[in-house]
C-alpha cells in the first residue's frame, strides 16, 4: 500500500516589501515539499483585493518563476504589480495542491 501524497509550502519575500507601489516587482523564495508521488505540481499564485470585509479576485498581475516542481526545494517567484493597480490591501495566495500560504501587501500611490 502506498502513502497518500503530501505537500508543504512556505513563502518569504526576498526583494521588496509589504508596502509597495504600482509597477514594482516583489520576489519570493517559495519553499515546497512534495512527498509520496512522482507527479510534478505547480505553485499557483492568485491575487485578491480587499473590498470591505471580503476579497475580490484580480487579474493583470504578472507572475513568473512558478514552474512545475517535484520533490523538495525553493522556487524564486516574482510578482509584478500592474501600473494601473488601485491603492489598497491585496492578498497573494500561493497554492500547491492542498496547501495555501497567504501574504498580504499594501499598494500605495
Amino acid at each position: 500500500m502506498k502513502d497518500n501524497p503530501s505537500y508543504g509550502l512556505t513563502a518569504e519575500v526576498t526583494e521588496g516589501s509589504r508596502r509597495t507601489e504600482p509597477g514594482k516587482t516583489l520576489k519570493f523564495d517559495v519553499g515546497y515539499v512534495i512527498k509520496n508521488t512522482d507527479q510534478s505540481s505547480k505553485t499557483e499564485v492568485k491575487v485578491q483585493k480587499k473590498s470591505g470585509a471580503d476579497y475580490e479576485d484580480m487579474t493583470g498581475w504578472t507572475i513568473t518563476g512558478n514552474d512545475s516542481v517535484h520533490g523538495e526545494g525553493i522556487q524564486n517567484i516574482s510578482v509584478t504589480i500592474p501600473q494601473n493597480a488601485a491603492a489598497g490591501t491585496y492578498r497573494l495566495n500561493f497554492t500547491l495542491e492542498n496547501r495555501t500560504v497567504l501574504y498580504n501587501i499594501v499598494v500605495a500611490k
